[in-house]
């Protein structure tokens, strides 16, 4: 599977009008849509933006010649869940404080009362239609901290570091978003749809003499670390392995882990599959569902037609995993919890294929209450 690129890719900017404020307009990038100033891209000579002439008082037309008109206007739309560096100009208008050097975690928001989902800023001089200009403007995408990070349990004399892994090519696992690269996907295919947890990423796998165990960018020393507690905790996992030698168990660790905890309380989290992964390439969706049971993977809402408003909206809503009271970290408008919201969803075609530019076929829509609710400090 590709790696997912989290692009700042440069794209056309078409302003439309916004519903609720004159300032503000709507550019719509792929699926996604954000609210940027309409100010930041009006002409220099006649303050109008796109190819509009401003009509005088007289009645007439005022026709502005500036060269700016005739030309498509780039922009440089960063993701949700990017990291932006405050320090740069390009972005030092998101400071908190004059001396914020925090970076900036991107959101989705409501601008007078419209999603507005990542940022548009102006591309970069120079930088041309489908660039990716993330290094260029310095943007990361955020990597939520794994369990030993969060407990801070990292140290010298008890480390879950990564060592030499096995001598099985294992690819790093990652989803790109479906907001962009929806058009894999033909209308009405049947697809199938699970839940995408909000927890920490890990795999295992039983090379014929021991298991391995590790999160999303390295094997972890036996022992040490949440993949290790999971195994000890759940046996079936490392009955799978043996039982499947050489095949990789993708899954989510999820519970006292990350913003959404489903209800754990300290020390507390579980496990769930929600991939496998032979030789070279990863199970089907039947076989993937008709060999994990329903406890061991990931929910799911089955298979359905592709339909990408109606996936939009699956996003969104309560967690299907069962859950008891409400453990979550503050909603970043309140002191309340957040409520148990599913993360998103992850889609994939019911049987494995590649896209020249997607690379293997799967796409997550991440939950805009989800995107809204974070506090920065997560």
């Amino acid at each position: 599977m590709a790696t997912a690129t989290h692009a700042v890719e440069v794209v056309p900017v078409v302003l439309e009008p916004h519903p609720n404020a004159d300032s503000l307009s709507i550019v719509h990038v792929y699926n996604w849509q954000v609210c940027t100033k309409t100010a930041d891209w009006c002409c220099p000579t006649c303050g109008q933006s796109g190819a509009a002439r401003e009509g005088n008082e007289s009645g007439g037309v005022n026709i502005c010649y500036d060269s700016w008109h005739e030309k498509t206007h780039l922009g440089a739309y960063i993701q949700p869940d990017s990291i932006v560096d405050v320090t740069r100009p390009e972005f030092s208008w998101l400071k908190r404080t004059p001396e914020d050097e925090k970076p900036h975690r991107v959101r989705v928001i409501r601008l007078r009362k419209t999603l507005s989902q990542g940022l548009l800023i102006p591309a970069p001089a120079g930088s041309k239609l489908g660039d990716d200009v993330a290094e260029q403007l310095g943007v990361r995408h955020y990597e939520p901290p794994t369990q030993e990070e969060l407990d801070h349990q990292r140290g010298p004399s008890n480390s879950a570091e990564a060592y030499t892994g096995p001598t099985v090519w294992v690819p790093e696992y990652d989803v790109e978003s479906g907001y962009r690269y929806a058009s894999a996907f033909v209308p009405g295919e049947e697809v199938y749809v699970s839940e995408k947890i909000h927890g920490q990423n890990a795999k295992f796998m039983w090379d014929g003499d021991r298991l391995w165990a590790g999160t999303k960018n390295e094997w972890v020393k036996p022992g040490m670390g949440s993949p290790w507690a999971v195994a000890a905790n759940d046996p079936w996992v490392e009955a799978f392995c043996r039982a499947n030698p050489l095949c990789v168990l993708f899954g989510e660790i999820y519970g006292f882990v990350q913003v959404l905890r489903y209800g754990a309380m300290p020390g507390e989290y579980w496990f769930r599959a929600f991939d496998v992964f032979e030789g070279t390439g990863y199970w089907n969706a039947s076989k993937f569902r008709g060999t994990l049971t329903s406890d061991q993977r990931v929910p799911d809402f089955g298979i359905m037609p592709f339909d990408l408003e109606v996936l939009k909206a699956l996003s969104e809503g309560k967690t299907t995993l069962s859950v008891v009271g409400n453990t979550n970290k503050p909603d970043k408008k309140s002191k309340n919890p957040i409520p148990n919201i599913r993360e998103g969803i992850v889609v994939k075609p019911l049987e494995e294929r590649v896209e020249h530019k997607l690379g293997r076929v799967i796409i997550k829509f991440v939950s805009n209450d989800y995107l809204a609710s974070v506090q920065e400090s997560e």
